[in-house]
């Protein structure tokens, strides 16, 4: 398996991140759990602050990455934390299929799933009855007609494939006949700087990315919720688990 570039070169960046390490959506994901489990499951684990959480309310947490140098700095984290309860594996969750699970979390990064359909009907058959699918992502404007906001985040991160709406997430649990859904939208006030992170406003892809905040009209950067005057992002983020019976 060949390592996603962007989270490659930018792995060690991720390791740093404070809102990784303590966002707020980490506080709400972890309250929507709410009970110890025995089996999970961390999809996309990146460097590892779910897993390394869920770990204190599971038994045995199984985190999985696609990318080597994202799997390295959460295996060095666990270890820091003399944590015991880890298993990594390297694997696409498309190709993965180990055992069933009583918890699946999947924490800011379905946005990166092309068959985001088809990783709802995959973690259902992957859950136990009674088992919790647990997601905290970045969600799309309601009334972005033109899809700018996605746009703007391909430019920044060409890994990107589209944050939902949260109507859309809704849909995709009801649809997959996922019951009990709770939900919670977090949103955070960032500055240009901290939306860019780990790029820089300097970098070719920043300038790229204020470029194209110049192109929009007043009312397009309303719709993604960007204060031209302050240059600050108001990002929302939806943290959403249901169960299946």
């Amino acid at each position: 398996m060949s390592d996603n570039p962007f989270f490659k070169k930018f792995a060690e960046d991720y390791a740093k991140s404070k809102s990784h390490e303590k966002g707020q959506d980490l506080t709400e994901l972890l309250g929507l759990i709410n009970t110890h489990r025995d089996t999970c499951l961390d999809v996309a684990t990146g460097t590892g602050f779910t897993a390394a959480s869920i770990s204190q309310i599971c038994a045995h947490v199984t985190a999985l990455d696609e990318t080597r140098a994202m799997i390295e700095q959460a295996q060095s984290l666990i270890e820091s934390r003399a944590t015991k309860n880890v298993k990594f594996v390297l694997s696409t969750f498309e190709d993965f299929d180990d055992g069933k699970f009583d918890l699946i979390t999947c924490r800011r990064a379905l946005h990166h799933f092309k068959d985001k359909e088809a990783f709802f009907k995959k973690a259902r058959t992957m859950l136990n009855p009674g088992g919790i699918l647990a997601i905290a992502d970045m969600v799309s404007p309601a009334n972005d007609r033109k899809d700018n906001f996605n746009v703007l985040e391909r430019i920044r991160d060409p890994t990107h494939i589209g944050a939902l709406k949260v109507e859309e997430m809704i849909k995709l649990f009801e649809e997959n006949n996922f019951q009990d859904i709770k939900y919670k939208i977090i949103t955070e006030e960032l500055t240009f700087e901290e939306w860019l992170y780990p790029i820089t406003k300097e970098s070719e892809v920043g300038k790229k990315c204020l470029e194209f905040l110049n192109s929009l009209s007043t009312e397009e950067l309303n719709q993604i919720r960007l204060d031209a005057n302050r240059l600050t992002l108001s990002k929302q983020r939806i943290v959403i688990a249901a169960s299946v019976q």
